[in-house]
């Protein structure tokens, strides 16, 4: 009954934004697209202009801008593009994941139960090891991750012109466990809006642009700011999602011969007695000089399995182009 309720106030509050003569940025075929795919599935599908913020396609918007979820694997690119900022590892450092992560006197697992191997910066992201983010977080320790997580604003909300958007969380301190696995993304007091993680993710493609999702027109105007990045670690963070099209987590897209960038996620949460996952997917298109960045946020699975074949399918489109989604 709660849901109903407050779907039937955010429908009631949008109507009043609409109403007030705005024009969304939306393209009515991308989004009755999109709209149709989320009928299959729990969660949204967001897809914004790269370089500019405004967003073009936005289904199920209540969730996307008031549902607080922890990133999981979404924010090993954040991670790493700490430890390049912070001067703590460079892209050509490997680390050998053997699968066992031991510290504090306790072990934690990989994604890959055969282990790694030798893993860089690139192949980390690309096949989402969590032995390098363990370790790469460990060595950072907590004082210079939280201070990164505030100077990218992450509690802040995006301050995108809808009704309603919530605040996010973050954590203010991380005992020896949290620190591990706050290298992949995962923590109790770490939730994001789906929005949010989207606006956070799009400083990769953007080349270090912090936008403000932009949905109507009339509000328009570029806004957000430059984040303390330089070309080369973007270069290197961007190479790591080609990566994961190529050979990593999301290589259905690879397979496809799509021009793409992404990045996949698992989240675990319960229901009762019950453990599911959101499984989540960012990705860009095209891979050199991005137009558009994608969220996709799927109730159920993984992020490889649920959240990449949304994205498939959405890219598909971009790719036969049978929609003139760009502004006339």
């Amino acid at each position: 009954m709660k849901k109903i309720i407050s779907l039937f106030l955010f429908l009631i509050l949008l109507s009043l934004y609409i109403s007030a003569a705005q024009t969304p940025n939306i393209d009515p075929e991308l989004q009755k697209f999109c709209e149709e795919i989320n009928r299959d599935f729990e969660g949204c599908i967001i897809i914004m202009e790269t370089q500019t913020g405004k967003i073009r396609a936005f289904s199920n918007p209540e969730f996307g801008i008031k549902t607080k979820l922890s990133p999981g694997s979404l924010f090993k690119p954040v991670i790493a593009y700490i430890g390049l900022n912070a001067q703590m590892i460079t892209p050509y450092e490997t680390i050998n994941c053997t699968y066992y992560f031991k510290k504090y006197g306790m072990t934690f697992k990989c994604s890959n139960s055969l282990g790694h191997g030798q893993v860089d910066l690139v192949k980390a992201i690309g096949e989402s090891c969590n032995f390098y983010f363990y370790t790469l977080s460990t060595k950072l320790g907590s004082k210079i991750i939280l201070k990164y997580f505030n100077d990218l604003g992450l509690h802040q909300k995006t301050g995108i012109d809808l009704p309603g958007e919530s605040e996010n969380e973050l954590p203010v301190a991380l005992n020896e466990v949290e620190l591990v696995n706050i290298g992949i993304g995962l923590n109790d007091n770490l939730n994001l809006t789906p929005i949010k993680i989207l606006q956070v993710l799009n400083i990769f493609p953007s080349q270090g642009k912090y936008l403000v999702p932009n949905y109507y027109k009339e509000n328009y105007k570029v806004s957000g700011k430059f984040i303390d990045f330089s070309l080369s670690e973007d270069e290197y963070i961007l190479s790591g999602m080609k990566h994961a099209v190529d050979k990593g987590t999301c290589k259905l897209l690879g397979e496809k011969n799509l021009p793409v960038g992404g990045k996949t996620g698992t989240s675990p949460f319960e229901t009762g007695l019950r453990k599911r996952n959101w499984a989540f997917f960012f990705g860009f298109y095209p891979y050199i000089s991005p137009e558009y960045s994608i969220f996709i946020v799927v109730k159920g699975g993984y992020g490889s399995t649920s959240a990449v074949p949304v994205a498939e399918e959405v890219f598909q489109l971009f790719e036969i182009d049978e929609l003139n989604i760009k502004e006339k």
